[in-house]
């Protein structure tokens, strides 16, 4: 499982092959805001690799 950044702030685990920078995934919404924003929201990636260590929600796949 490799870690990407979202929109320059996030970091999120995928499998999905053939990703690039500008790439867009469905990805999850913190359970705290699904009230506001809904269950998915769609970001970009911005890097294709992360040094951050912590826990990390898994990319649900490519935005339609």
């Amino acid at each position: 499982m490799k870690r990407i950044i979202i929109n320059n702030q996030y970091t999120y685990e995928t499998d999905l092959k053939n990703i690039r920078k500008g790439t867009a995934l469905l990805l999850p919404t913190p359970h705290w805001l699904t009230d506001v924003l809904g269950a998915t929201w769609v970001g970009k990636v911005t890097s294709l690799s992360s040094n951050y260590d912590g826990p990390c929600s898994k990319v649900i796949g490519r935005a339609p």
